[in-house]
């Protein structure tokens, strides 16, 4: 009878750039970085890391079938780049540029799936750390992504713009609006101003001419009299001060 002994923690898989590894002890070292191409063919490297747990219940399926560590673990490393590798092969340059967050969940279930199903273990604390693609393509990306947002601020500029002088145009038209039914208010009261005005003088002629009809009657229906009547009461009612009395003296003379 024999033991063996496995790692009760998590133990670390990590690929990254070699020179950055260049101040970590052998054991803390891990992988160099992942190479593989993008769907449209250019070159991708990839640091990312992630940590995997042993399965205690299939420890024994583990070792009669990988042998110990650093076996199982060269084992896990082997599989880990495969899948990971043919994994970047379905996302575009692109895409690995403007989506890193949904590719690196995309690879995180990935490992998940496989190490349960196949190696016994499971896979915790998985990170994509940087994506590298050819220097040419992420500057004319870059340059596209600013484009992009220069395009956003020109639109949001735009709309800002349309909706003032959509503002300032239902003002207008409110005001327009609003002058147009004072005058119209003014134009009534004006109306009915004059309305009542006209009224009233057609009134006051009927009741002068209703008089004069009176005054003619008393006068024998004599049209002379009643002129010398109206001369006399229009001398009688003018202002005084206003009046200038002409006197025909030859008329006079003569009678």
């Amino acid at each position: 009878i024999f033991f063996v002994k496995s790692p009760a923690t998590l133990t670390t898989i990590q690929f990254s750039d070699s020179a950055m590894q260049n101040d970590l002890s052998t054991t803390e070292r891990g992988e160099s970085q992942l190479r593989s191409r993008t769907r449209d063919g250019l070159d991708v490297f990839i640091e990312l890391s992630f940590q995997y747990q042993l399965a205690r219940d299939r420890l024994y399926d583990l070792y009669t079938l990988m042998g110990g560590y650093p076996d199982y673990h060269d084992i896990f490393v082997r599989v880990a780049i495969d899948r990971l590798t043919e994994t970047a092969t379905k996302y575009s340059a692109t895409e690995f540029f403007t989506q890193r967050t949904a590719i690196g969940k995309d690879m995180e279930a990935l490992l998940e799936r496989e190490f349960s199903a196949d190696l016994s273990s499971h896979v915790f604390s998985f990170q994509l750390r940087s994506v590298g693609l050819p220097r040419d393509f992420e500057e004319a990306i870059q340059e596209t992504e600013v484009m992009k947002q220069d395009l956003s601020v020109a639109i949001a500029e735009q709309n800002s713009t349309r909706v003032s002088l959509e503002t300032q145009l239902m003002q207008a038209r409110r005001g327009t609006q609003v002058a147009a039914n004072r005058g119209e208010a003014e134009a009534a009261a004006v109306m009915l101003a004059n309305t009542a005005e006209v009224t009233q003088y057609n009134a006051t002629q009927r009741k002068v001419a209703d008089g004069y009809s009176g005054v003619l009657e008393a006068l024998g229906s004599r049209t002379a009299a009643l002129l010398d009547y109206m001369r006399v009461r229009a001398l009688r009612d003018h202002p005084s001060q206003r009046t200038v009395v002409g006197i025909d003296v030859l008329s006079q003379a003569k009678a």
